[in-house]
């Protein structure tokens, strides 16, 4: 009996490896050596020469300047990439072999769906953070079967990469909390595990401290970013909507004595969900995108008088470009569901497609109209799943569904202050992951009779 469950279990992980090596060679195949976008070149410029902005947080930047003393290009980051999204299809599909065959076959099509597909080879922080945490989460909900606590290695792991995905993406601080919840949990023994809810809220909040104290050490004491105050497009564009719906001009004085400016062109071309055809437009209308601190000083105070003044302005705005954010109503811009190519450059970097490529590209084009293809799906599923794990309906899997539901509407919900655009579905590469993973186990939990049907963790 003995012999066979060994026999069987080592069955389990040759056939779980090899999913994941297939899974990783097809895409080093079709998608090597990752795609660059615009912003992934800044963020490459900025590693290849070892001078940092705060336009994006320069901790990936500062990875990938790491690796370039290796290789050049984005190929190493691109396989370190798909090597921990294939080695999370791993230890997730061997968990799924082991604890629920039943509803196995859901792992490797979770791994092949076309709305994580679509962007798995690009260099993106926001698909960075996505994948860093899914390992650390995967790793979590294999011990949370196996119901023990983390091993030392698998706790410093979990840390460094929820810390890592929350270094790299902007609103990625709400998001990770719940997440250290699951991992403090689970870094503790489940038989001896005490934890009540105001316990557990404090220990979220001392390391959510502790994310936020190293990443301000990492970021000024050792990469000392040039500050270009990202934040200036958002002022600018809530004070463009204030205009727009008051007729009340609170830009402040340096920016309206501009050659380019011209308040008309801002009431005309104003779009309640970017800023970014009149941030970047072709008419020479453009605002200078490099202020000083006193400037930037400036432009705070303009901005924080004008919300405090137009409160319900300000609430309209965001609200309706929320909407077309998650496309709920329409902007009339077109949503980029995939980005495969290297953005033109002087490093040499190119990217020579292939038939397997355009096929992947063409099948995910073809899902456009797919609910799944759509930011408010993902929303929406986040909010059925919570209303049922707050109703403990998952059993052993609720406290991590739960924590799941949470990062994921956290880490949307931020982007109702600071979204950019409405036009990229890498925004929600996060949300996707995180429900795929929740509803795999909520499903599990509804129709498989489990081992043990009380929560070996419970908040």
């Amino acid at each position: 009996m003995i012999a066979k469950k060994i026999q069987q279990i080592n069955t389990f992980t040759l056939f779980a490896i090899l999913f994941g090596i297939m899974g990783f060679c097809f895409n080093c195949y079709t998608y090597y050596p990752g795609f660059i976008s615009p912003d992934s070149l800044d963020q490459y410029t900025q590693a290849y020469n070892h001078q940092y902005t705060d336009w994006h947080p320069p901790i990936m930047a500062a990875f990938w300047s790491l690796l370039l003393h290796f290789h050049k290009g984005g190929a190493l980051l691109f396989l370190i990439q798909l090597f921990v999204y294939w080695l999370s299809s791993v230890i997730f599909f061997l968990t799924a072999l082991k604890h629920f065959k039943r509803w196995s076959w859901l792992v490797p099509l979770l791994f092949l769906m076309p709305y994580l597909q679509n962007f798995v080879g690009n260099l993106w922080k926001d698909i960075g953070l996505a994948i860093s945490w899914l390992l650390a989460i995967v790793v979590m909900v294999n011990a949370n079967y196996e119901k023990r606590k983390l091993t030392l290695f698998e706790t410093l792991l979990c840390f460094v990469l929820l810390c890592y995905g929350c270094w790299i993406r902007i609103n990625a601080l709400p998001g990770v909390l719940p997440l250290l919840g699951i991992w403090i949990y689970m870094k503790s023994d489940p038989n001896e595990n005490t934890f009540k809810t105001k316990q557990l809220f404090r220990k979220i909040f001392v390391y959510g401290l502790l994310v936020i104290g190293i990443q301000i050490f990492i970021t000024q004491v050792f990469l000392k970013p040039e500050k270009l105050y990202p934040e200036c497009k958002l002022f600018c564009h809530d004070l463009s909507g204030i205009y727009k719906e008051s007729g009340d001009l609170m830009f402040p004085s340096f920016i309206k004595e501009y050659d380019g400016f011209e308040a008309q062109y801002i009431r005309e071309h104003y779009i309640y969900s970017t800023f970014d055809n009149i941030w970047w437009n072709k008419d020479h209308k453009q605002l200078d995108p490099f202020f000083d601190e006193g400037q930037m000083q400036s432009l705070r105070n303009c901005w924080l008088k004008a919300i405090l003044k137009h409160p319900l302005i300000y609430l309209k705005n965001r609200s309706l470009g929320f909407l077309q954010f998650l496309r709920i109503t329409s902007s009339g811009s077109k949503l980029t569901i995939s980005y495969q190519y290297i953005h033109p450059n002087d490093f040499g970097l190119h990217y020579n497609s292939n038939e397997a490529a355009e096929a992947i590209t063409a099948y995910v084009e073809s899902q456009r109209g797919m609910p799944y293809m759509q930011p408010w799906f993902w929303l929406f599923m986040n909010l059925i799943i919570l209303f049922f794990a707050h109703r403990r309906k998952f059993g052993q899997n609720n406290f991590i569904i739960l924590c799941l539901a949470y990062s994921s509407l956290l880490y949307i919900a931020l982007e109702f202050i600071v979204f950019q655009a409405d036009t990229e579905f890498r925004y929600f590469y996060w949300n996707c992951l995180a429900m795929s993973l929740a509803i795999i186990l909520a499903i599990v939990s509804r129709t498989k009779k489990l081992q043990s049907t009380e929560p070996v963790h419970q908040a």
